[in-house]
Formats: structure tokens, sequence, C-alpha cells
């Protein structure tokens, strides 16, 4: 019998599943399972996810897990705990994070020159000293930061 370990968890309309670092589905969770991994949301949003096939199913979970695992060697990823991948058909991939709560945007193409360009400016991105609402990194060329407000909270 061959072994299986979880390395997120996918979240499909009709349940959560876990998945392997090779993006097999192996086991649908049940009441007692553990959820402490990042989850994958989105994928029903890739037109061959609708009605998938095994492979294409397991094409696009891989590409989610290299996201996650480019985002988590990045100096950011290495300060954060990463909450989800998530996939829109129109905006691309984002990376949630757990704590502290922010999206990551990095969209449809070169994500891992996106994820290159957000390291790069982690920096500058942390000097500010506020809390970050989101970042907007899908465009090449330019980095985009939206800080929480604070005054009078």
């Amino acid at each position: 019998m061959e072994e299986y370990e979880p390395k997120a968890v996918l979240i499909k309309p009709d349940g959560m599943y876990y998945v392997d670092a090779e993006g097999a589905v192996f086991k649908r969770l049940g009441a007692g399972d553990a959820r402490d991994f990042p989850a994958i949301t989105g994928l029903q949003g890739f037109d061959d996810v609708i009605a998938p096939s095994e492979e294409s199913e397991r094409a696009h979970v891989r590409r989610a897990l290299g996201i996650l695992d480019g985002f988590r060697a990045s100096a950011m990823g290495k300060r954060v705990d990463v909450a989800e991948i998530h996939f829109d058909p129109v905006r691309g991939f984002s990376v949630i994070t757990e704590r502290p709560s922010l999206e990551v945007l990095l969209g449809t193409k070169e994500i891992e020159r996106q994820i290159e360009r957000v390291n790069r400016f982690d920096k500058a991105i942390r000097t500010r000293g506020k809390d970050i609402r989101y970042i907007l990194a899908d465009e090449p060329g330019r980095v985009i930061v939206k800080y929480r407000n604070t005054v009078g909270v």
C-alpha cells in the first residue's frame, strides 16, 4: 500500500482533500482530520478543472504547490505562514498569508519572477513600519503595496 504525506488541502466544490507534494489528491478530509495545511482554492476557475481529468487536476495542483514552495523560500515567505494559494480566472494566483493576514497577487505569467520582485522589495516594504493590506505584483516591472489605515482605530 502506498503511503502519502499531506502537503496542502485542496478545496473543491464537493469537499476538502489532502494532496501530496506531487499534486496527487489522495484523501477526502473527515471530521477528525488535521486541517493545519495551506489551502489551495479556486482551481475550478480553470476550465478543465470543472470536469477535470485526474492528470489536468494534478498539473494545476502542482503549479499551486510550486507557487507555495517559491513563496516560502522568499524573505517574506520565511517570516509569515501561508494560509492559502488561490486562483482566480481573471486575476490569476494569489498567496494569502495567515499572520499578518495579507494577499500577494502574483497574476498568471512569470510567477517566479513576480515572487523574486516582491523579495527584492521586501526590506523596503517592511521599513515603512505599517501593516500591509495587500501587495500587487502581477504586472511586470512594479510592485504596489497598500498599507492599512490605522488612524482612528
